[in-house]
């Protein structure tokens, strides 16, 4: 055996399954294409294969998404099964990992081990277990009782998955403790999503955010506005703080940014500006005078807040929306509870420039210390066993 073979053997090998594709133009794939630059970076000789949907959303996998990754399987959602994975050779290599990622995917996991023996992770990516629970404290406030029990009919086939995996990733905090709480026994590690540096090139960099209050009265929203929890809350605001803010402050404009926002039927006017996808989430928040963060229902990772913090721009928030975040009330972002208090808020921060700057900074700090991916590194490292001395292929963990 020569030493270049010898070195392939010894290499380990991460098979991923992801039912969204990881591209740039999606929270979660962006997440994932962040997470697997990292794990790259930490075991550079590490060889990872992608599985994932051509037809599960409308963004395909751009070359620089798929760089990231060695090999590259791509089936349609009806072959999405292990049958699928078999034909088309996801599974001629054995793999030391494999993970599974968004709640889809776990339904692979049972006929997956019947075939290999390698340590697998599931990643639910937002919880719906936790959604779920969440709902039934707001049920009869904001939601439907569809959207409550689709949440719970899924948060159980999580936990089911969960059940089957050898360890359970999450993406915030409170979802961690869900799934923990309902898995006794089962290793349950919060790996938060960071800011990215590939969205985000200029605000990831540990040098203060060039933002300048100025006169400007914009305040933003940016969110992805295909999840139904998002179009309630832009409409909540609308309805109850926007008006409010119009009569409040002069030279007012509230911006709203992001996918999906131009087809709810809302049209630009001299007070709202609705944007839709734009190439530069940057720009906007650095143009911005304030943003938002409402959030009535729904789990997961709520990045915009830290996005918004990147740029040194000051926050309103629902409670909800800062659950699991270390972003403190009052110092490093402003928590409304109704919207009283809401319009209360946005309108402190459009028109004193020292609060505003003031809560901006404490919010970019945060965000530095904490929300990079760089702080994940031991976290990863560990949940995905990175400079562990390397095993046998196939050997359980």
């Amino acid at each position: 055996m020569t030493t270049i073979d010898k070195q392939r053997q010894a290499t380990r090998t991460i098979l991923l399954v992801s039912y969204y594709p990881p591209t740039r133009r999606h929270a979660g794939g962006l997440r994932l294409l962040d997470l697997y630059s990292l794990i790259r970076e930490l075991e550079p000789s590490i060889r990872i294969d992608l599985v994932t949907c051509t037809d599960s959303m409308s963004d395909a996998m751009t070359d620089a998404d798929k760089a990231v990754f060695d090999r590259v399987f791509l089936l349609s959602r009806d072959r999405f099964d292990i049958q699928g994975l078999l034909d088309i050779g996801a599974l001629s290599n054995a793999h030391d990992l494999a993970d599974f990622q968004y709640w889809q995917s776990g339904r692979l996991i049972r006929d997956f081990r019947r075939r290999q023996k390698a340590r697998i992770i599931f990643s639910p990516m937002e919880s719906n277990a936790r959604a779920f629970l969440t709902g039934l404290r707001t049920l009869g406030r904001r939601g439907g009782l569809r959207t409550l029990l689709e949440h719970g009919a899924i948060g159980l086939l999580e936990l089911y998955y969960s059940w089957q995996a050898d360890a359970v990733q999450c993406v915030s905090r409170p979802d961690a403790a869900t799934m923990a709480a309902c898995l006794p026994g089962t290793r349950v590690l919060a790996i938060e999503t960071g800011l990215s540096a590939i969205e985000f090139p200029r605000l990831a960099r540990i040098e203060p955010a060039c933002r300048e209050p100025g006169e400007a009265k914009k305040l933003v929203f940016v969110a992805y506005f295909g999840s139904s929890n998002n179009v309630d809350a832009l409409r909540w605001f609308l309805d109850k703080v926007h008006p409010e803010l119009c009569r409040r402050v002069a030279g007012y404009r509230f911006v709203v940014v992001g996918r999906g926002s131009d087809t709810l039927g809302l049209e630009s006017g001299d007070q709202l500006e609705i944007r839709g996808a734009v190439d530069s989430i940057e720009e906007h928040l650095l143009q911005a005078t304030a943003a938002i963060a409402p959030a009535f229902s729904g789990a997961g990772f709520r990045g915009k807040v830290v996005q918004y913090a990147a740029a040194g721009l000051p926050c309103v928030a629902s409670p909800l929306a800062v659950e699991g975040l270390s972003f403190v009330d009052r110092e490093s972002i402003l928590v409304a509870r109704d919207a009283e208090s809401f319009a209360e808020d946005c309108s402190a921060l459009l028109t004193s420039r020292n609060l505003n700057i003031r809560i901006g900074d404490a919010a970019r700090r945060v965000c530095m210390a904490e929300y990079l991916w760089e702080n994940r590194r031991s976290s990863v490292a560990s949940l995905y066993q990175l400079g562990a001395p390397h095993k046998q292929t196939g050997e359980i963990s």
